[in-house]
């Protein structure tokens, strides 16, 4: 089985197109969440050259579409809202394609896309209307509004009591697995008609949720107010949804966050030796690819 290669955000930044162009022919397709697009968007208005720069690098990459998108697809299939939507990965695309042409965020703003779908995205004119930069960030604050009210409770329940803190592999497990289930009752309550539903929530959201569930502990460990608690832990949670059991993965992070979390969930995944949780999934920094 071929080794998809997903770059996270901080990889990306840290690349130059020379070497992406070098990692292309080295390692044949490389991978990025739209998300971590969606991140770096909101940034054009304030620095367009830059940013730019940054943005077009991802023509080079393969971008995956919205990980919600792709785990409701596969559980909520009859989905009409889901029928008509276009990929990320469309939208993508053209905007860089868009970007190439412009010289300043006014040119941007100024030019139109019409996506897969038929669906006419307007971008101007530039002063009447909200620039889709400023679209994404509003999206995104909202998607990380949404993360921080999910894992604020979970660090309140570990507090106070009410969630058992994890002592032994077989616990942490466990506590993955409650998570798992609520979103399995979460579908069911919207009458998906999947069949072995929790084998297959089982393999979308272990990772995505073993990551939620580290992240938790180490704010709970720390005694981080939950105000304090980092919004770019949304996007990192977003880019391991992306993440199956049952697909051979190698994420490249430069993340340390990230990465801790992700190891640890490999380990924890090995010593329960348990065939329906085997993975393959590998975790490398940038500078271990050379």
């Amino acid at each position: 089985m071929s080794i998809k290669y997903i770059f996270d955000t901080s990889t990306v930044r840290c690349l130059s197109k020379d070497a992406i162009e070098t990692l292309c022919e080295k390692l044949k397709k490389l991978y990025v969440s739209s998300y971590s697009f969606w991140e770096i968007l909101p940034h054009l208005h304030e620095d367009f050259g830059r940013w730019k720069k940054e943005l077009l690098k991802f023509e080079k990459f393969n971008i995956l579409d919205d990980p919600y998108v792709c785990v409701d697809k596969i559980f909520l299939s009859n989905s009409p809202e889901l029928r008509d939507r276009s990929t990320d990965s469309d939208i993508i695309y053209q905007t860089i394609t868009r970007l190439q042409s412009s010289t300043s965020i006014k040119d941007f703003y100024e030019i139109d896309i019409v996506d897969s779908k038929g669906h006419y995205r307007k971008r101007g004119p530039y002063q009447k209307t909200l620039g889709c930069s400023e679209r994404a960030q509003d999206s995104l604050s909202k998607s990380k509004t949404e993360y921080i009210e999910f894992v604020g409770p979970i660090i309140e329940g570990f507090k106070k009591g009410t969630i058992e803190i994890p002592d032994r592999i077989e616990d942490y497990h466990e506590r993955v697995m409650e998570l798992i289930e609520g979103q399995v009752i979460k579908y069911r309550k919207n009458k998906s008609l999947v069949r072995n539903l929790r084998h297959k929530a089982i393999n979308s959201f272990y990772i995505f949720f073993s990551y939620i569930l580290h992240r938790a502990l180490k704010y709970y460990e720390s005694n981080t107010d939950i105000k304090e608690i980092n919004k770019n832990d949304y996007v990192d949670s977003s880019i391991c949804l992306h993440l199956r059991l049952q697909t051979s993965y190698c994420l490249v992070a430069e993340d340390k966050r990230l990465r801790e979390a992700l190891v640890k969930t490999i380990s924890i995944l090995n010593k329960l030796n348990k065939t329906k949780f085997k993975n393959s999934l590998i975790v490398k920094k940038l500078n271990d690819l050379n």
